[in-house]
């Protein structure tokens, strides 16, 4: 429910979803938010409840909690918990912990286990107009159902464990407008590449990024997936998409997601979440999808992008030192922390 102050003020998608889910202001820019879903991997979730544990607080909402094993265990065929070392204890810890505190596991050996932020959106645990937070960088993934996806590390982890919210800054809004025709062979993946080669991989620093334009909405959920995983290569957080007929129908019949009556109360409270005519943003980028190539990379910087027809740069041409290289990344990491 929008707040009677906001209702009649054009908002951003990210606007209403800060402000319904705001149980108070903190001052300075930060904000005490609920969290709707809570998920964890195999490395994450083992330190949260580790953590939690050992301050002596209990798990807060069970039943608002996930765990998939998904990043210590190997990727060989016939894979199991006993692979590797490393996977050997994590995830039989994870495993352990998640029974002791009653939280669904997509364990190695079900069909619908995967990437934790690909499970997310096919089992519908994550929906538009959520809040989801997981211990995995590429969180912002979710964000492509029109959710204020992000990710977080162990402290905040523990927090949303012990009681079901997190402490945020709230940050600003960047609109990113894709208009045109994509050429043939160019995917999300170009586009977003694309964008950040030319923005840079600091410029959604403290920006919650949303993909609009005619090219968004003609892409499959997968595809507006794809863009918001980026949004933290652009050092942004939050990467999200407007939900829309597209959106409902790829999340109705989830095995997580509402049904029957609920999911016709639902999809009538998610079309109210769109980002509204007039409302402003802190930021605004048009991007023509026709100037966009088939991308690659070639650094170790998201934004050493070139098209695939361009000229990757000469490394012995450079005049950058090694000394002047490790400055430049101090640098972009002390203004990303802020």
């Amino acid at each position: 429910m929008m707040p009677k102050n906001l209702a009649s003020t054009p908002l951003t998608l990210f606007d209403k979803i800060w402000s319904n889910h705001l149980i108070r202001d903190l001052g300075d820019g930060y904000g005490l938010i609920h969290i709707d879903r809570l998920m964890m991997n195999d490395v994450s979730g083992v330190r949260g409840f580790v953590g939690i544990e050992g301050r002596g607080l209990q798990l807060r909402n069970p039943e608002l909690c996930a765990a998939v094993v998904d990043h210590t265990n190997s990727t060989e065929p016939g894979r199991d918990a006993n692979t590797t070392p490393q996977g050997r204890e994590h995830i039989h810890l994870i495993r352990d912990q998640t029974r002791r505190w009653g939280v669904q596991l997509y364990d190695l050996d079900q069909a619908d286990n995967g990437i934790v932020h690909v499970v997310a959106p096919e089992q519908g645990l994550v929906l538009p107009g959520m809040t989801f937070a997981c211990g995995d960088s590429h969180t912002c993934t979710n964000g492509g159902v029109g959710a204020m996806a992000w990710g977080i590390g162990t402290s905040d982890l523990e927090l949303g464990l012990a009681t079901q919210t997190a402490i945020l800054r709230r940050p600003g809004t960047m609109r990113i407008r894709v208009e045109g025709t994509l050429m043939p062979g160019v995917t999300a993946k170009d586009i977003i590449l694309y964008l950040i080669g030319k923005l840079g991989a600091n410029r959604g620093v403290d920006k919650a990024l949303e993909f609009t334009g005619s090219v968004v909405r003609a892409m499959a959920v997968e595809a507006r997936l794809t863009l918001c995983n980026m949004a933290i290569e652009m050092g942004s957080l939050i990467g999200m998409v407007g939900p829309d007929e597209t959106t409902y129908a790829y999340l109705h019949g989830r095995p997580a997601a509402p049904s029957g009556a609920a999911w016709d109360r639902a999809v009538t409270q998610w079309r109210s979440l769109p980002t509204d005519d007039c409302a402003a943003f802190d930021e605004d980028v048009a991007l023509d999808a026709s100037n966009v190539a088939p991308m690659v990379t070639w650094g170790n910087s998201s934004d050493s992008v070139v098209a695939v027809d361009g000229v990757v740069p000469d490394p012995s041409a450079t005049a950058d030192t090694a000394d002047t290289v490790r400055r430049r990344s101090m640098e972009s990491a002390l203004e990303y922390m802020g």
